[in-house]
């Protein structure tokens, strides 16, 4: 077993440089030119468009602007922020994902549809506290794309100790004991990110600001779920990673929706 570990993390590395390979210039031109040119060219936009056009107003709000809020900023610490996470998890996408099919599928999800329902609830929530919230920033799509960024590099680096372990009846003593270590470091480190997700997608003041901690949560969560639901559907066998993937999204978001709550229970007593 020692072996194999040693032969899997020696091939770690070339297994990047063969990732790379896979992806043709037109990936490249979309995900690193064509989407932050876009931001950068709405951020110049005169800011009355962006009000009336772009931008969120949770309690009077346009159909139109349920999607093109999430690519609005009228800050540039806020456009540069959320560019570097973005082009820092598209980068790790690119080293550490094999499928163009699973790439393709998940960006459209997160490009289209992660806006909108980070936008609907978000609006829900508002309402709810009889408060108003003028929404805008890439953050949620951002937080897709990192979250799928690190469930790439957390499926590279067990795909051989995970996926590949031999059935858990048929192993000897020293293949369960590997085996049940592997597991509670997937499970440790899942609950970590868990935890951090938890606490950037807290509802802040930054500079007379609001963070929405809703688009932060709501887009890691669908980011981390999604190629989970895209491997399932495409035939790829049920396995330890999906089920520690699929835990973590259920605690942490009965953990998030508690906090929810009790926001809504403090603004309205």
């Amino acid at each position: 077993m020692l072996n194999e570990i040693k032969k899997s993390y020696i091939s770690f590395f070339s297994g990047m440089k063969n990732d790379l390979k896979i992806w043709e210039i037109f990936h490249y031109l979309l995900f690193f030119f064509v989407i932050p040119s876009l931001l950068i060219v709405i951020f110049y936009f005169p800011e009355n468009i962006k009000n009336i056009f772009f931008v969120l107003d949770t309690s009077n709000f346009k159909f139109t602007a349920l999607i093109l809020n999430h690519y609005t900023h009228s800050q540039s610490e806020h456009l540069f922020t959320n560019l570097v996470l973005y082009i820092i998890s598209v980068f790790l996408i690119f080293l550490f994902e094999n499928s163009k099919k699973r790439l393709f599928y998940s960006s459209i999800i997160f490009l289209f549809i992660v806006p909108i329902i980070t936008s609907l609830i978000t609006i829900y929530f508002f309402n709810i506290t009889k408060l108003s919230l003028n929404m805008q920033g890439f953050s949620a799509i951002a937080s897709a794309f990192f979250a799928y960024a690190l469930y790439c590099l957390i499926g590279y680096v067990f795909i051989d100790l995970v996926y590949y372990t031999p059935d858990y009846k048929n192993m000897d003593k020293k293949r369960k004991i590997l085996y049940f270590v592997l597991v509670l470091l997937l499970s440790v480190t899942l609950g970590l990110i868990m935890q951090i997700n938890l606490n950037f997608s807290l509802f802040q003041t930054v500079e007379n600001s609001i963070v929405n901690g809703i688009s932060h949560y709501g887009g890691f969560i669908i980011g981390f779920g999604v190629p989970v639901l895209i491997e399932i559907i495409y035939g790829v066998k049920f396995n330890i990673i999906h089920l520690t993937v699929i835990l973590s999204i259920i605690m942490g978001s009965i953990i998030y929706i508690s906090y929810l709550n009790n926001i809504v229970q403090i603004l309205l007593i």
